[in-house]
């Protein structure tokens, strides 16, 4: 308590000085809490990136020649989903059907089943025109229902309408072990009830032809009741976090090669195209400027504390007489160290919260700034403290003649 009497006497009695040390500090911790405040709003504008700028993956062949009709194992799919760096998987599969009377060997009996676990799974899905019946939605291909939609083409040729039942001999694709070819094989039996219609794309051809529509979790439903194999045909997803892109490269590494305009032309999904070529290209200008801001942070702070030393070394070299009487009349070095630190922790003080208040309009008031301000106080402390310790060490004798003459 005595300390702090003597401290706030000094300071007023040595007010134009003091208001010298505040404005010191209030500029300082201005420039401070600006530079701390680049740093925030680079990371903030990083993360916005990362929201507006997703990164996307494919799985394809080899050589990248074909991100549809692959042949892509369900346990490839777990792995990858597993590994947490995926999100808003797009999954399709495909499936060829005949009515009970058709004819596998004729192209004109045969309907080419879609399943997809999304609308946006759907080749060329902006292209078309889906319609359903009062009631229905695109949510039930997020189910396991025995529902469809059905092409128009379909529906013309086999006199059927929205809310028919067809039944349907379902067959899978089963693909050669080198992974070149295909054949139909006999799955299983089954009744779709029709819910609605969807119209062909105008790049409508094999590979994004779509006689039936279906859920893809009816369709691993059905290949799990035969004790089949299911695989997918496509399969896309978005990177959970952009900013760990790297990481994401080398776990996918484990299951996917790269893809390489040399290598398979299979029809095995083995390879991982990964677009992310905006999202680094904006990226990176950010993060050089971090790495550039939090390269000279620490020098800053360091600038700071040899600010605080040099204001206040400077503000003391007249104190001498000042502690040469405390000394003569009985105050201990550690008071007299006190009181002088005390002072100047004021004066900073006022200069950090009045820098505070000027640098608000860039940094604005929240947890962060008050943050930044106490390391920018602390470095500030540390300077003052040392310059204190330093201008105390003399001999009392010597300030007190120095003073008389």
């Amino acid at each position: 308590m005595f300390c702090l009497k003597t401290a706030m006497r000094n300071l007023w009695r040595r007010r134009y000085k003091s208001a010298l040390m505040v404005l010191v500090s209030a500029i300082s911790a201005v420039f401070v809490l600006i530079y701390l405040d680049s740093i925030k709003s680079n990371q903030e504008q990083l993360l916005m990136f990362s929201r507006e700028l997703p990164v996307t993956a494919r799985i394809m062949n080899g050589n990248g020649s074909m991100e549809n009709g692959l042949y892509i194992p369900r346990d490839l799919i777990d792995n990858i989903e597993s590994t947490g760096f995926v999100k808003d998987p797009l999954y399709t599969t495909r499936m060829a059907a005949v009515l009970p009377t058709g004819d596998l060997n004729d192209s004109e009996d045969i309907a080419m089943i879609l399943c997809a676990n999304q609308e946006r799974a759907i080749p060329d899905y902006e292209d078309r025109k889906i319609i359903l019946e009062e009631g229905a939605s695109m949510d039930f291909l997020l189910g396991t229902d025995p529902v469809c939609l059905a092409g128009e083409n379909f529906l013309t040729r086999n006199n059927l309408s929205v809310g028919d039942t067809i039944d349907l001999r379902l067959y899978k694709r089963q693909f050669s072990s080198a992974g070149y070819t295909y054949e139909y094989e006999w799955l299983a039996d089954c009744s779709l009830r029709i819910i609605g219609s969807i119209s062909a794309a105008r790049s409508d051809f094999a590979i994004s032809r779509v006689d039936i529509l279906c859920p893809l979790g009816w369709a691993e439903e059905v290949h799990a009741m035969n004790g089949s194999d299911f695989s997918l045909d496509s399969a896309s997803f978005t990177v959970s976090d952009s900013l760990r892109l790297n990481e994401f490269k080398a776990e996918m590494r484990k299951y996917l090669q790269g893809v390489n305009p040399e290598g398979s032309q299979s029809l095995r999904g083995d390879s991982l195209s990964v677009i992310d070529e905006i999202f680094i290209l904006s990226a990176s200008r950010v993060k050089d400027t971090l790495k550039i801001l939090y390269t000279f942070a620490p020098v800053m702070f360091i600038i700071m504390a040899l600010v605080g030393y040099t204001a206040a070394y400077l503000l003391i070299q007249d104190r001498h007489r000042d502690i040469a009487v405390m000394r003569s009349l009985g105050t201990s070095p550690a008071v007299c160290i006190s009181t002088m630190i005390i002072e100047y922790a004021i004066l900073g003080l006022m200069g950090c919260l009045i820098g505070n208040v000027c640098a608000a309009p860039w940094s604005g008031m929240s947890i962060n700034t008050l943050l930044y301000s106490m390391l920018f106080f602390a470095s500030l402390m540390i300077g003052i403290s040392t310059a204190t310790l330093r201008i105390s060490r003399f001999n009392t004798m010597t300030g007190l003649i120095k003073n008389e003459s």
